[in-house]
Order: C-alpha cells, then structure tokens, then sequence
C-alpha cells in the first residue's frame, strides 16, 4: 500500500478579516467615523472627520496601514491629534510589530519620529506642524514577527493510525 502525504501549504498572516480599532486623541476636533471595522481588501476601513469633514481615508492591508488626505485644501494640524490603530491581531498566525517602514507624499514635517507601536498598535502623532496637500498619503508597512499557532498533532495522530492499521493486516 502507498500512502502520499500532502503538505498543507503554510499559513500566511494577514490583517484581512481582523477586526481592528481607531481612536483619535484629542476628540474634540477629531473622530474616527466609527470606533471598530473589519479588514476588507481592496477598501478604506475608517475616514478620519475633522468637524465632520472627511480628510483622511484609511485603508489597512494584509501588513500595512495607509492615509489618504481626501480634502481639497491643503491642511495642516496643530491641536494635539494622534491617531491610534489597535487591535492589530494577525489572522493566520500569532505576531507582534517590531518596526515599520514610513512612505509619505505630498507631506512637510512627518517623519518616522512620528509613529510609534506596541505589540498589537500602531499610532501616528499628526499634531507636529506637519502639512499635508490635497491628495498626501501616509503609507506604512508593519515589520512583524509571527510565530505559529499549537495545533493538535494530527500529523502523529495520523502516523499512529497508520502504525496500528498496518500491525493489524499482519495480525
């Protein structure tokens, strides 16, 4: 008897299908047109209001989180705002951020110094003078360790099966 073992291919981590939060500090001026949103792929997850104005689009990737200044003015920000993206959890396999890598466009003043993470957030201080165009964006690529998620041993318990399957057709 020939017996083929196929190999599941390995899992790949992703934000899409996570559900992650926004948070926008102060609120006072600022908010986040909802508080929680499933990771959809292509499509913006949350806009960022100013007094109920959109001005940034935001969309989260498979590792990435990207701004997308939507007003038609420039803009610049100077009332303390930092945005908060939480709940980062990847589908798939455990990980944790350990860096990213920070792309702008059409930006003056934002630059690295700016972001900050924990394991599982990221936030961006947009009150630092900064100025943004109409049609700036912020990309940014999580750097993340993933390790894997315990899965029973079906492997061994399949071998095991095997094993006993074949002492007993020699019995």
């Amino acid at each position: 008897m020939a017996v083929i073992l196929l190999a599941a291919p390995g899992a790949r981590a992703t934000l899409i299908g996570d559900n992650v939060t926004c948070d926008i500090i102060p609120s006072s001026l600022w908010a986040c047109d909802a508080a929680t949103a499933t990771v959809v792929d292509p499509g913006k997850e949350f806009t960022l209001l100013l007094t109920g104005n959109a001005r940034f689009d935001v969309d989260i990737g498979a590792s990435s989180i990207d701004l997308l200044h939507v007003g038609t003015n420039g803009l610049q920000l100077g009332a303390g705002e930092v945005v908060t993206f939480g709940d980062l959890d990847w589908v798939g396999l455990n990980g944790m951020i350990v860096g990213f890598s920070l792309t702008t466009g059409g930006t003056t003043g934002l630059d690295a110094s700016d972001v900050t993470f924990t394991d599982h957030s990221l936030s961006i201080d947009l009150d630092n003078g900064a100025q943004y165009d109409p049609d700036a964006f912020i990309n940014i690529d999580l750097d993340v360790v993933h390790t894997p998620i315990p899965e029973p041993a079906t492997m061994g318990l399949f071998l095991a099966g095997l094993a006993a399957f074949g002492t007993r057709r020699r019995a």
